[in-house]
């Protein structure tokens, strides 16, 4: 198995590493708003229900360029080549939630999203929060095993989830507390 490098886009990355993010973005919201468009159809004429196409440069964003210990952005990279991205945004003193696991489909079965995950809680721990939630589509089958297999069980839609209230119902809400020491 190849090691992952995690590259940390901090708020004077900008080129590549940068270029590299909003090109995954844009892969990973497309697949979204395409599963969902075929799951319910009457989605797609709901405009601010479906993910914007073309990925979410605000997003992406606000992830680089707040400072701990709040949120984090990284570059998955295995041997130079962009293969996932993942991060970590603060909720509240307590709570971080995790945002854009994202691996794209030639780097799967590396246990990347494991790495990614251990990572981000790893954040979470030393950045003092309690807990780490995060959201997924319901058709994410994949990743619901990968969060349960660490420790997430399924919670309430919380306090600044970014998932449209139209499409609570086709997502899963997940939490796990973080325990100390930081691993």
């Amino acid at each position: 198995m190849p090691t992952p490098h995690f590259v940390h886009i901090g708020t004077d990355h900008h080129g590549a590493a940068h270029d590299s993010l909003v090109r995954l973005d844009a892969e990973y919201l497309a697949w979204v708003r395409s599963e969902l468009a075929k799951r319910f159809p009457t989605l797609a004429t709901d405009g601010g229900a479906l993910p914007r196409p073309g990925g979410d440069a605000e997003m992406l964003k606000a992830l680089y360029t707040s400072h701990p210990p709040g949120n984090v952005l990284y570059l998955i990279e295995i041997d130079g080549d962009a293969a996932g991205m993942c991060g970590l945004r603060g909720l509240g003193r307590d709570t971080a939630e995790i945002k854009r696991l994202y691996v794209r489909p030639a780097y799967r079965g590396m246990r990347l999203g494991s790495s990614a995950l251990r990572r981000l809680v790893a954040d979470a721990c030393q950045r003092g929060y309690a807990r780490v939630c995060l959201d997924t589509a319901d058709f994410m089958t994949a990743a619901h095993r990968l969060y349960e297999a660490h420790g997430f069980t399924d919670c309430a839609a919380y306090e600044g989830t970014e998932v449209p209230a139209a499409l609570h119902r086709q997502w899963r809400f997940m939490q796990r507390a973080i325990t100390m020491p930081c691993p």
